[in-house]
Order: C-alpha cells, then structure tokens, then sequence
C-alpha cells in the first residue's frame, strides 16, 4: 500500500518534536506547561488554539487528516499492536478522508457506494478484511443498503416425502426460506400450482420483511400429488425467483405409501386393513397383510390373522348400542388419529367410481383357513391408485362363537350406519361381486376394519 497514512510511529515521532518546539506552535499534549489543566484532559493531543499564549484570537491550526481513494487501498499493512482497549485490533476505529466518488473499497467491505468525506473502517471480526467501511457522515452520502437476498437453494423442506394419492395437509408439509438484509417492504399472499407432478398448490401468506435484518417465510403446500415423481413449484418475491422441488413417492399399490385418494373422492383411504403390517406390500395378499377383526362399535379387536380358526372361548354375544360409531370419530373407534371407520356412502363411492379386479385365487364353497392370497383390487382411471381388501373372511356369532368363516371366499368389512339396534351395514365382496356397503350384519360379528381419512 502506498505510504498514504501516517503511521503510529511517525504520530509518536512528531509529537514529541512538536513538544520540544512548542513555544512556535499551539499544539499541547498531556504534559505541557502551556496550559496547567492539560494532564487532566481525555485528549492525549491538543490541536486547538491558544489565544492567550498567541495573544491574538486570529490564529487557529487544523488537523490534516490522510486523504486516499478508497478504491486503490487494497490491502493493511500492519499487525495488530499495543493494549487492547486502546488499540483493539485489526484497525477497527481507523478514520480517514476518502476522495473516491463512487465504487467500494478495496479492503474490507464497504457500507452502501463510496462518496467523498470521512470514512471510518468498523472491524469488531476477528479477521483483518472482516470490517466495514461507513461514511461518518451518512447523510451526505447516497449509502445503499445491501439488497435482500433470499436462499432458494437452501431451502428447508419439511415433513418428509409426499405420496402419491394421498392428501397433503400443510400442518406438517412445508418449506422455510431464510433471507437477509430484509427491506420491510410488505408482500402479498401468493398461491402457485406444482408442475411435473400436479395437484399440489404452494402457498405463501401475505406478510411483512424484516427491516434491515435476516428472517424467514414459509410456503405451505396442500392437495394431492397426482403420480409419483418430482413437483416443482416457481414464485416470485421482490424481483427474486425461486423453483424448489418436492419428492413424491410411490403410492400403496406399490407399497410405498400408507394411504392415497381413490376416484370419486377426495379422502385418503389407508392402504393396509387395520391391524396388518403395514411394512409389507399390500399389492401382495398374505397374512401379515391380513389384519384383525372388530366388532362394530367397539375398540380393541376380538381375532387376528394369525389366531385359531376354531371357536373363540369367552366369545362376547352382545350388541354395541348406537352411536357407538359414527361418521364424527367416537372414542370407540379403532382407527388411529386422523381416519375412522368408513359410511356406507363412501364404500358405495369407492365402488362405483373405481374398476374392480380380482388378486388371487378365491376358494370356491368351502372355507379354507389357509387362503391369504384372494383379494379385491379397485384402480382409480384419474392416477391410477389401487387399493387391495384381503378376502379375509369373518369371525362368527352363531354356531361355534368366533369361528373363522369365508376365509379365502369373501371379504367382510364394517361401515359406521346402524341398521336397527343390534345390526349395522357392511361391505361386502366375493369373486364375482361386491356390494354398495349396504348389507346388514349383526354388530357382534367380528370382521375387518379399513380406515378412511376423517
């Protein structure tokens, strides 16, 4: 750097020279004679005139301070030095006339656009590039403030992957941009549609910027992704553009989702009947996909996939009374947070409005306690979704109370409609036929459970 400044040494050098011939000047440092008040002065220099010694008021001297453009001081030359208090470090503190116009300093970063004044260096960083120049003067200079930036790239998603078919609610599916130098202006609410995999709507709430510091906003994102892949969502926020993307993942027809929308309806079905593993593809009849078998109107299930075939000892005969379920959740529903037994409405819907298909081998008139592989298949034309209903079979009340009955021949599944007092309707299907969910059945019968979206 070009010896444009006055050094420390050199400072020290002419002090004491102005000290020895200070009877030709009207400098006066801590120890000066001039003026008996000088030692208790916070100012280790005095530059001011003294009239009474020059017995005149029309002598004054001035501080020349360095002059430079800021534009060409590219680099310090020093280490730190001295006592902390007094000399931090890293020439914060560092005052000067600067001469450019316009541009930014060489070293270090500069506050807004150079203009000519003092400038002074702020460095409170641990690092000697890491300060700041800013105009002592502000106000006669145009400074302007960093722009706002947010990051795209760095966006935070949350709540995983979305899957295919399934609803996607906001509580717990959205992004988080975080952004600097905000400018406090206001924004308004944007709503921006997924492309590549649609149904999906970003949306961002109108709101206000921090002024002059960092923050954050959010994007909720809500619908119902209509195939597996990647959805893109592009919008605009002062001047900015931003495209981030979302995963969306297989649906439970390939057993990668845990619940997905069918035609005719915009509610999640899940994809495994309650009490089956729900690890293990659905797409594939077994056992583990088999699941358990209720009573209507009541918690806890009376049988699983993997008990006795034969009767049940202690088998409970009674009827739940009405009300016990119903198409508002009751605290008898077995179903987990979020879903609840089906109507016999939506079972006529999910009938109705999707293809129907056998998986499997149906055994034919004779109950086979064995068969785990016959099931229903419905296919959603709109996405493509498809839900699988094992032929699971029922859990008598009659004969033989708890007996495995129709195992491999039909599928038995409760509806939360009442039918008189002691029975309730159900859905039911076999190879060749499927119902509206409008059957009747006696509610201590023990069959299986699907759980569609509350």
């Amino acid at each position: 750097m070009k010896q444009k400044f006055i050094s420390i040494k050199r400072i020290l050098f002419f002090s004491f020279l102005i000290l020895g011939n200070y009877f030709y000047s009207q400098i006066r440092i801590s120890n000066s004679i001039a003026i008996s008040s000088a030692p208790n002065s916070s100012a280790f220099i005095d530059a001011s005139s003294n009239p009474s010694y020059n017995s005149t008021t029309n002598i004054g001297k001035g501080l020349l301070f360095p002059r430079t453009d800021l534009t060409t001081f590219t680099a310090f030359s020093q280490a730190p030095f001295g006592i902390a208090n007094n000399y931090p470090f890293l020439y914060d503190g560092f005052i000067l006339f600067n001469t450019a116009t316009s541009g930014v300093a060489g070293v270090g970063s500069t506050e807004g656009t150079l203009c000519r004044g003092f400038w002074y260096y702020d460095n409170p960083s641990n690092l000697l590039n890491g300060g700041t120049w800013k105009p002592v003067r502000p106000d006669l200079c145009t400074v302007t403030p960093p722009p706002f930036q947010f990051d795209c790239a760095g966006t935070i998603p949350m709540g995983g992957n979305f899957v295919q078919g399934a609803p996607v609610l906001g509580s717990d599916k959205f992004n988080i941009f975080q952004y600097t130098s905000g400018n406090g202006a206001s924004y308004s609410a944007q709503s921006i549609p997924s492309t590549g995999v649609t149904g999906l709507t970003a949306t961002l709430n109108a709101g206000t910027l921090a002024n002059g510091t960092s923050g954050n906003f959010v994007l909720i994102i809500t619908g119902i992704p209509s195939t597996a892949g990647t959805a893109s969502f592009t919008f605009t926020l002062e001047g900015q553009t931003c495209t981030f993307t979302r995963i969306v993942d297989g649906s439970g027809g390939g057993g990668g989702g845990s619940q997905l929308v069918m035609c005719g309806s915009s509610k999640a079905w899940m994809t495994h009947n309650l009490g089956a593993d729900i690890n293990q593809n659905p797409a594939t009849p077994t056992q583990a996909t088999a699941g358990n078998y209720y009573q209507w109107g009541r918690i806890n299930p009376v049988a699983t996939a993997y008990s006795t075939a034969g009767a049940i000892g202690g088998w409970d005969s009674s009827t739940a009374p009405n009300g016990s379920w119903s198409a508002s959740k009751t605290a008898n529903d077995p179903c987990p947070s979020g879903f609840r037994v089906p109507t016999s409405a939506e079972w006529a819907t999910l009938n109705t409005n999707n293809n129907r298909s056998n998986v499997g081998t149906f055994s034919t008139g004779i109950d086979d306690p064995t068969n785990f592989g016959a099931a229903l298949q419905y296919t959603c034309t709109n996405n493509g979704n498809t839900l699988i209903f094992p032929a699971a079979g029922y859990r008598g009340t009659n004969a033989g109370q708890g007996m495995l009955e129709g195992r491999g021949i039909t599928g038995d599944y409760w509806s939360v409609d009442e039918s008189g007092t002691t029975n309730a309707f159900q859905f039911f299907f076999n190879s060749s036929l499927s119902g509206n969910g409008n059957q009747s059945q006696n509610r201590s019968v023990g069959m299986s459970v699907r759980c569609i979206q509350e």
